[in-house]
């Protein structure tokens, strides 16, 4: 608008005044006419134009007066118009050749109008009443606002109406008369009015809440199309909701081997056939169920994201599916900590092998089959031989090596669709389904102790690795899963005390003999802390002179009602419960003490060999054991013999060859026990500084029937004399095996041709005995060259008649004749 000021205004006045009087002097003044006339005139006009001036002055401020009026109704009108709570909007009629209103454009449009009609009022602005009217009301609609804009009378009209993004209302509508066209203003009935507004602010919370919500959610269509998600489904997925919204399917974001597999398992569970694709997603919701369950997510750059999703339907109150909606949270951190707690908790920490848990589940997976389709299931209980012994020596971290190892080598042995596990330290179960017969059984039996006693080197040793094998069958040796295990450990069990490296089939005799070991197991836990155990000694006599020089402690256990059980039978029960170690202290102790009485009691020098397992070996205190048993009871050191077998020195640890050392330092003797069948070399001798070798009796047994035993009993005096080493034959009981051993100059025998093991308080006797009868020998020798020991030539000049040399060193016929035992002749019990 043009704003006049009132000094623009009155130049333009006196302008126009000026113009005018010079017009009047120019028309009106005459020639001739004097300067009275002029002035007169002059006057006239000044006096005309001052009254103009004044009048259009006055003029311009009632006109600048108006339109400041007009610009301040038009501001209180939009601000009234605009701040209406109903829409309110304009409309100039539209006349046809005859001038009847046809139709009616909408010149104003406020806010509420906006929103009422969907339509942004540049939209409204020039259209015609079809854009706002729907088409069965729009005849009632023009013909009311017709009358209002010919009669200039305001009417009100009730019509129904849909709002965008809201549900049907009636609306009250006003129609009033504005300067040739009409003003109408729109409301809602106040319920519908106040529900649609609660309508809308509960969708506008319920958006804001869907939007704002952490976990993921996906609208689709019943077809699977995504129409809507929030952003949290962006940031799960990493797709933007222009990237899928209304493009593609949800199976987007699957992946199609997952999806067919759960679209087998669920035709399975739902026992009917289910589609794959979208469906397989639906199954359950398409139901009015939740289906919960955990998918792979498969992310816009090809990651996978682990998600629990939970799929729902979406319905109509009159329960019509209109879509579905897909809410899902990330998983992926929950999962790798559940799969790792389920790894820990189904799977050994070292070998990675099923535990006895997984080992458990399978076992009953495996029966179910073998019932299902009458099969036959092998169950192999294996335990490795002597793995104390070998994790003692070589330490923990070496046992765990062996144990890896040997994992490894029993899963070579068997087929990829069994299943080997862990079930204690050095126990593993081996599960093979579907077997034939027993033969079948014992041939894989065969071949997994073939596989695993392959060398592994550990540490830069070497070591052998030899393994127990226990098995049993389903169903004949048990029809559930502890019982066969139980079982497979029996024979286990057994095929240890038969040797060990053995394989060992159940058989109900098995299970007797086990509970009878495990009752043993108590009598004997009894046993020691009731002191029924006994030490008794077998003396050890010189070759050279027929002396005794010594004994060796052998334990017994005279049991109330079993008898006299060997140590053979007890001494691996006693390992297994743990009893000893406190039964090696005992007895150490108790010889010492023995050996002194009897060394007072006989007046000369006895050596007591004892002999250490390698649980007593590996103990922290034995070196402290041994030395309070030797302080305690006042025995000399030399007088005191430690034996340990052959296979401990195999294990060629440092802590095995310091505890020698210190043993050594002691002034104790260290012997070797059952030398020969250990497969160990004179390198280990040399290394660990052993005063005697003990030849084990099997090579004493033969060596007058079988030469290659007689030619390893030779070898071995041989290869021991050469080093400084004493030799001692254990388990000689004939004759002809002692006038073997005297042709070999052996250094020192032992065995029930001269006296079976006896308490202390008998050993005396029996040294006395044994003196007497080598001095009378001696004196028979002499007399007629002859003795009980056959085949010696005498000579007249030497007093070791009955010990001397001979030249053959062969077996002869003569050895084969029934012999006698000089314990016979001295009666010893």
């Amino acid at each position: 608008m043009t704003v006049i000021s009132r000094t623009s205004a009155r130049r333009k006045l006196l302008l126009a005044s000026g113009f005018l009087m010079m017009a009047f002097l120019l028309l009106y003044l005459r020639p001739g006419s004097g300067w009275t006339e002029f002035l007169i005139l002059s006057l006239l006009i000044a006096l005309a134009m001052l009254c103009s001036g004044q009048i259009a002055y006055l003029h311009s401020r009632k006109v600048l007066r108006a339109l400041r009026l007009a610009k301040r109704e038009r501001t209180l009108f939009k601000a009234v118009a605009e701040n209406s709570q109903g829409a309110f909007y304009i409309c100039k009629p539209m006349c046809d050749s005859s001038g009847r209103v046809v139709d009616f454009r909408i010149t104003y449009a406020n806010r509420k109008a906006e929103e009422l009609f969907g339509r942004s009022r540049l939209d409204l602005v020039g259209q015609s009443t079809s854009v706002i009217i729907p088409d069965s009301a729009r005849s009632e609609v023009v013909g009311a606002w017709s009358r209002v804009a010919v009669t200039g009378i305001a009417e009100e009209l009730d019509m129904a109406f849909t709002p965008r993004n809201s549900l049907p209302a009636t609306c009250i509508t006003r129609i009033s008369p504005l300067g040739g066209s009409v003003a109408v203003s729109t409301l809602q009935s106040n319920e519908e009015a106040v529900a649609a507004s609660r309508l809308q602010e509960l969708s506008a919370f319920s958006q804001s809440i869907i939007e704002s919500a952490p976990i993921s959610m996906i609208a689709t269509d019943i077809s699977g199309t995504v129409m809507a998600m929030n952003s949290a489904a962006e940031r799960l997925t990493y797709f933007r909701k222009h990237d899928l919204v209304g493009q593609h399917s949800l199976l987007l974001l699957h992946d199609p081997a997952e999806i067919s597999a759960r679209t087998i398992q669920l035709s399975r569970d739902l026992e009917e056939p289910i589609a794959a694709g979208f469906q397989s997603l639906i199954a359950r919701a398409s139901y009015g169920q939740q289906d919960t369950r955990e998918w792979t997510y498969v992310r816009r750059d090809g990651s996978r994201a682990s998600v629990s999703l939970t799929m729902m339907a979406l319905q109509t109150p009159d329960k019509q599916i209109t879509g579905y909606l897909a809410i899902a949270y990330d998983i992926t951190e929950r999962k790798k900590l559940t799969d790792s707690i389920t790894h820990m908790a189904h799977y050994d920490q070292l070998t990675g092998l099923p535990n006895r848990v997984l080992l458990n589940d399978r076992m009953e997976q495996g029966i179910e089959r073998a019932r299902r389709f009458n099969q036959r299931m092998a169950v192999y209980m294996v335990g490795i031989d002597h793995f104390k012994r070998i994790n003692e020596s070589l330490g923990h971290s070496g046992g765990d090596a062996v144990l890896s190892f040997f994992s490894r080598q029993l899963l070579s042995a068997v087929r990829r669709t069994d299943t080997v596990a862990r079930v204690g330290g050095d126990e593993f179960v081996v599960l093979m389904p579907d077997f034939r017969d027993s033969a079948d059984a014992a041939r894989c039996a065969d071949l997994m102790i073939q596989k695993i006693t392959t060398p592994v080197n550990v540490g830069g040793s070497e070591i052998r690795v030899n393994a127990s094998i226990g098995y049993c069958l389903f169903p004949e040796d048990g029809d559930n899963g502890e019982t066969l295990l139980r079982n497979a450990d029996v024979a286990m069990h057994e095929a240890k005390s038969g040797g060990r490296g053995l394989a060992v089939a159940y058989t109900g005799n098995l299970q007797r003999e086990a509970a009878d070991r495990l009752k043993m197991e108590e009598e004997l836990r009894h046993a020691v802390q009731n002191g029924e155990l006994e030490l008794h000694y077998q003396p050890q006599v010189r070759c050279s002179n027929g002396e005794v020089t010594g004994m060796e402690m052998l334990l017994r256990w005279n049991n109330p009602r079993r008898g006299f059980v060997p140590p053979t039978t007890f001494i691996p029960i006693a390992e297994k419960a743990g009893l000893l170690v406190r039964i090696g202290e005992w007895s150490m102790r108790q010889a010492c003490k023995d050996v002194v009485k009897l060394q007072r009691q006989m007046g000369r020098e006895l050596t007591v060999a004892v002999n250490l397992s390698a649980w007593q070996f590996s103990q922290r205190n034995l070196i402290e054991v041994v030395t309070e048993s030797i302080n305690d009871s006042g025995l000399p050191a030399k007088c005191l013999e430690i034996e340990i077998t052959e296979q401990m020195l195999m294990t060629n640890s440092t802590t095995v060859m310091e505890t020698m050392r210190k043993i050594r330092e002691l002034g104790v003797t260290i012997a070797i026990d059952d030398f020969g069948t250990g497969f160990s070399s004179f390198s280990y001798i040399l290394q660990y500084e052993v005063d005697r070798l003990k030849i084990d009796r099997c090579f004493i047994d033969r060596s007058t029937q079988d030469a290659g035993a007689a030619a390893v009993v030779r070898t071995i005096i041989a290869m021991a004399h050469g080093l400084n080493i004493e030799v001692v034959a254990e388990g000689v009981e004939t004759t002809a095996q002692m006038n073997f051993l005297l042709r070999r100059k052996c250094d020192q025998v032992q065995g029930w041709l001269f006296a079976r093991a006896v308490p202390i308080e008998a050993f005396a006797a029996v040294v006395e005995r044994i003196d007497a009868f080598v001095a009378e020998q001696q004196r028979l020798a002499v007399e007629d060259k002859r003795s009980v020991i056959e085949g010696l030539p005498v000579t007249s000049d030497t007093v070791q008649s009955m010990f001397t040399n001979v030249e053959d060193d062969s077996p002869s016929d003569d050895d084969s004749r029934p012999h006698r035992r000089i314990s016979d002749a001295l009666r010893v019990q």
